[in-house]
């Protein structure tokens, strides 16, 4: 039997804010069909998996459910005639842009003029690749604990402990609480949190749950069923036991980039995801990539703000208005853990926004691009830490291809126990 093959003028990948929010500029811009698949059973990405507040506050001005959220984008996508195909799982995507897809009527090839990448990113739990002890039964990582919490409405446990104090991480206290459960505490080896200090407020202090700050995970207790996690305190003070039912293990969020890397994409050293410039074009011609996919987790509305843009760049270059000039990579300065886009491309001479991160935390920090040691992009921000990406607009009026480009951070290295001392009012 043969595979069906259906011919479409754009193909997105990933159902999520950069997916939607990429194919319904595409559709605004008068693209002829464009087809949006995802291997979940509704769009939306993560945001559709969670009923906590928060979400949509850079786009909506105010803080959206979840799933009021995701219902707002999939709306936006159905009104603007997006086809979208869920329940289907990508196999593989060429540089021929051909994708192949398998769902429950079968495997179909899509056959399309351009391609966007926004399959967004997955996590990699630090804490349980370093723990010690049996792995019993009771341990879950958080995307398994929002779907379980959020969508099915199952309760993995009634006493848990929660590891990493990333955003998913501090919103699963609130989850939990409203399920019935006891959060005992949030284990966090850094001296500082990860996740934003208003989801701290919104999600963990309302139910007076501890925040161990620099703290280090040594065992998870017990043989069929959790019965505790053992966590070591900073400075060599003894090692304390939490009785427990539950650990839920949150970690660094990297790219889903396996689609990506399996077409022959580059990918960025640093960042785990697909190299592109500002266009969000990878270094393969009509393919785009944009959102989590090429950053590790960034908020919902920043991942939205990417797919729009390359929905932009990819409805430009179906009308063959995306000019191809020379491109010059940017360079890495002092302090500097990533950066994207990590290309720039010589067409428009129009402003680049880029996201930066630091490979330190940073007080009183300075984010600088240069041109031939000469400034062409610069902000100021009280502290900057190397989860959180912060933005900079650069300007290419003298830049050609001989040009470096670099950028870097300016700061005092904050240290351990600042950092400690300015969030110590967290532990108990």
């Amino acid at each position: 039997m043969d595979t069906p093959v259906l011919e479409v003028d754009a193909a997105v990948v990933g159902a999520g804010p950069a997916g939607l929010g990429a194919a319904t500029r595409l559709m605004q811009r008068r693209v002829g069909r464009v087809v949006v698949l995802d291997r979940e059973d509704q769009p939306g990405g993560l945001p559709a998996q969670s009923g906590h507040r928060g979400f949509g506050l850079l786009r909506y001005k105010f803080p959206l459910t979840g799933g009021e959220y995701a219902g707002r984008l999939a709306r936006a996508a159905t009104a603007a005639s997006v086809e979208v195909r869920l329940g289907t799982t990508v196999l593989s995507v060429s540089p021929s842009l051909e994708v192949v897809a398998v769902s429950p009527a079968g495997l179909v090839r899509y056959k399309a003029r351009a391609v966007i990448l926004a399959t967004g990113c997955r996590e990699m739990p630090r804490a349980l690749r370093a723990a010690g002890g049996d792995r019993p039964s009771g341990i879950f990582n958080t995307a398994v604990v929002h779907r379980l919490l959020g969508t099915l409405q199952e309760l993995p446990g009634r006493r848990a402990v929660i590891v990493g104090s990333e955003d998913v991480g501090l919103m699963a206290v609130r989850l939990f609480r409203h399920a019935g459960a006891r959060v005992l505490a949030v284990v966090e080896e850094l001296p500082y949190l990860l996740g934003y200090r208003a989801n701290y407020l919104y999600s963990v202090a309302p139910f007076r749950v501890p925040v161990l700050l620099g703290h280090r995970v040594v065992r998870v207790v017990g043989r069929r069923r959790v019965e505790g996690i053992e966590v070591a305190p900073p400075g060599g003070a003894p090692v304390r036991r939490i009785p427990c039912d539950t650990v839920v293990f949150s970690g660094r969020f990297v790219p889903e980039s396996a689609l990506a890397r399996d077409a022959g994409i580059a990918l960025d050293v640093r960042t785990q995801g697909p190299l592109v410039d500002q266009h969000y074009h990878t270094v393969l011609p009509g393919i785009f990539a944009c959102g989590n996919l090429l950053h590790g987790a960034e908020s919902s509305d920043v991942a939205l703000e990417e797919g729009e843009r390359a929905g932009e760049a990819a409805a430009a270059h179906l009308a063959g208005q995306l000019a191809a000039g020379p491109a010059v990579a940017i360079h890495p300065g002092a302090h500097l853990a990533s950066v994207v886009p990590q290309r720039v491309t010589l067409d428009d001479r129009g402003p680049v926004h880029l996201l930066v991160r630091p490979d330190v935390p940073l007080v009183r920090a300075t984010v600088l691009a240069t041109r031939d040691a000469h400034q062409v992009g610069r902000t100021r921000r009280l502290s900057v830490v190397p989860h959180r990406a912060a933005k900079l607009t650069v300007s290419l009026q003298g830049v050609d291809g001989t040009s470096r480009l670099e950028v870097g951070f300016a700061g005092r290295v904050r240290s351990f126990r600042e950092a400690a001392a300015s969030w110590g009012r967290l532990a108990p």
